[in-house]
């Protein structure tokens, strides 16, 4: 995915975790349905929502969430579902139930299910975290003192040679990916044009 694709990504999941516009009568809805819950973004109006909310940490929530379905898919999803309503209350109490539905479902105590099936996945995630910790760390410990610092390179672009920051090029080449020809579009505007060459 690319930097672009990954901003709009980012843009439509914080557009679906806003919680300013279901405070009207027109826009009440039921939080104990859980078709509702299951196929819409959580939402979190004010007489709902816990205390502890934060509403820019909701977006990473969510993404974080997505991606742990697709890392641990034996996941129960009621418990993924459960995590992604948390901080609105109402949602969060029908899904617990459910969820305890699911453990006796399975022959399991609703305890037991969640406290020691389900927390062994917890704690392998736990365990992830403190690898990505370290990952952040050993970015941030190489990072130059002084700041990166950009190099230049003279390119040839259409037939034109062009004065070409290189850490702008590769962002741009993470924003446009295999779109060559919108790279390049996107260079010709972002580089400045070398006129004339000098010699000694």
């Amino acid at each position: 995915m690319s930097k672009k694709e990954k901003t709009q990504n980012m843009d439509a999941i914080v557009e679906g975790l806003e919680n300013e516009n279901l405070n009207t009568v027109e826009n009440v809805v039921d939080f104990t349905d859980i078709n509702y819950l299951k196929n819409n973004k959580p939402i979190f109006p004010a007489e709902n929502t816990s205390k502890k909310y934060n509403p820019s940490r909701e977006p990473k929530v969510y993404i974080g969430l997505e991606a742990v379905k697709k890392l641990l898919p034996e996941l129960s999803e009621n418990f993924i579902l459960m995590c992604m309503w948390w901080e609105n209350k109402t949602a969060r109490t029908e899904l617990k139930k459910l969820l305890d539905a699911e453990a006796e479902e399975k022959g399991i105590d609703p305890v037991i299910y969640l406290q020691d099936n389900i927390r062994k996945d917890v704690d392998l995630l736990a365990s992830i975290r403190e690898a990505i910790d370290r990952m952040a760390y050993a970015v941030t410990y190489f990072k130059p003192r002084g700041g990166i610092k950009d190099t230049y390179k003279m390119m040839r672009i259409r037939g034109e040679l062009y004065n070409v920051n290189l850490r702008v090029l590769n962002e741009l080449q993470a924003e446009y990916g295999d779109d060559k020809e919108a790279l390049i579009d996107a260079a010709v505007n972002t580089f400045k044009k070398v006129e004339a060459v000098e010699e000694l």
